[in-house]
C-alpha cells in the first residue's frame, strides 16, 4: 500500500522518521506496527551541508576583491540576497550570513536555522588588454615606491 508521509525541513541524512500505524499487520489481528522510512538526503548542486550549516562558494574577479561590491548570491529558499564583498578580500576568506542554513528540526522558532558560509574564490584574469596591463603596471610601481618608503 502507498503511504503519503511529510518529510519536515531540516532532516539530516540517515535519519529515521516513524509513521505510527502504518507498518506490517500484527499477528492475528493485532493492530499493525510502525513503518520506519531511513532518510538519504541528495547533494544539493551549489551548497554542501554541515549540520545545519550550509557553505557555498562564490566566485569574484580581482577588481571586486580588492575594491570591494555587491554580489547576489542564491539561498537555499528565498531566492538571491545581495551580499557586501568588503574592499580587501582575500582569497578564500569567509563571510557569514547568520541565520541563512538549514531549519533546525524541532525547534520552537521558525528562525531557528543554521548558518551559512559564503567562501570567496578570486580569479585572476587572463588575457589582458594592453590598456588593462599598463594600469597594473602603474599600480605595481605605485606599490613598489611605497615599500621603499
Amino acid at each position: 500500500k502507498e503511504v503519503e508521509i511529510s518529510i519536515p525541513a531540516g532532516v539530516d541524512d540517515n535519519e529515521t522518521l516513524r509513521v505510527r500505524g502504518e507498518g506490517s499487520p500484527g499477528p492475528e489481528g493485532a493492530s499493525p506496527g510502525d513503518l520506519m522510512v531511513y532518510l538519504r538526503v541528495m547533494p544539493h548542486p551549489r551548497f554542501t551541508r554541515s549540520g545545519h550549516n550550509v557553505h557555498l562558494d562564490v566566485s569574484i574577479n580581482l577588481v571586486q576583491a580588492i575594491l570591494g561590491a555587491t554580489v547576489r548570491i542564491p539561498t537555499l529558499d528565498e531566492g538571491d540576497l545581495q551580499l557586501r564583498v568588503r574592499p580587501g578580500t582575500q582569497p578564500e576568506e569567509q563571510q557569514v550570513i547568520k541565520r541563512k542554513g538549514i531549519p533546525i528540526l524541532g525547534a520552537r522558532s521558525v528562525r531557528s536555522r543554521g548558518h551559512m558560509y559564503i567562501r570567496f574564490k578570486v580569479s585572476t584574469p587572463v588575457g589582458l588588454t594592453e590598456r588593462q596591463r599598463e594600469l597594473l603596471e602603474e599600480f605595481q610601481e605605485i606599490e613598489e615606491e611605497g615599500d621603499r618608503r
